[in-house]
């Protein structure tokens, strides 16, 4: 009557960024880890009637975006948070009615963090860029909810031939977001020109 599953992994990778160094001459690397659990249930609660459970949970996280103009305190670290689930009735009567209703969820949010307590800079002139990352304090998110239900009914080898009749709903819901938090170094950024002071772009948050 009760079949169950569960699994979990973790993995993750170092990579050095091309053309990106310290100070010191070691190489900038891009950070990655992923973790990952899911759990399925599935209870036969009579001859004709079965729930189906399903959960799955990652978790992302990179710290990333250095480059050849981009040292490694303009970095970002990033997390996303990705959930999965599922519940699903199926009931068959007889040899010829079968339905299944089932509700299913997706969701991720994320942070992105910037590393450095230095106001953002770019220079036009050279397109070096310092200080803290332009991403930071950002929260992005999307969810998502999809409910279905289908009744079909069949009968072989009747009226000359096979015989099949469906119908059923298929609704979703989607939303989507991009929080912009205030910056831990203030909501702008300063403009150089070869060095030079140019200007200062401030943003909306």
């Amino acid at each position: 009557k009760l079949w169950f599953f569960a699994s979990v992994r973790a993995d993750g990778n170092d990579q050095d960024v091309q053309d990106a160094f310290y100070d010191d001459g070691r190489p900038i690397v891009l950070n990655s880890r992923q973790c990952y659990h899911v759990e399925k249930l599935s209870y036969q609660m009579t001859p004709n009637n079965r729930v189906i459970g399903l959960n799955h949970f990652m978790r992302e996280f990179q710290r990333r975006d250095a480059s050849l103009f981009v040292p490694a305190e303009s970095r970002m670290e990033s997390r996303l948070d990705y959930n999965i689930r599922k519940i699903e009735w199926q009931s068959v009567r007889g040899s010829s009615l079968l339905t299944s209703l089932q509700h299913g969820y997706f969701d991720y949010i994320g942070l992105r963090e910037g590393l450095s307590d230095r106001p953002a800079t770019i220079d036009i002139g050279t397109q070096m860029v310092t200080g803290n990352h332009l991403s930071d304090a950002q929260i992005p998110g999307v969810s998502r909810h999809h409910s279905r239900g289908v009744v079909q009914w069949y009968r072989p080898n009747a009226w000359g031939g096979n015989h099949e009749a469906r119908t059923g709903f298929d609704y979703m819901r989607y939303d989507s977001h991009n929080i912009n938090q205030a910056q831990r170094t203030g909501d702008y950024q300063l403009r150089f020109n070869n060095g030079e002071p140019l200007q200062i772009v401030t943003f909306n948050p």
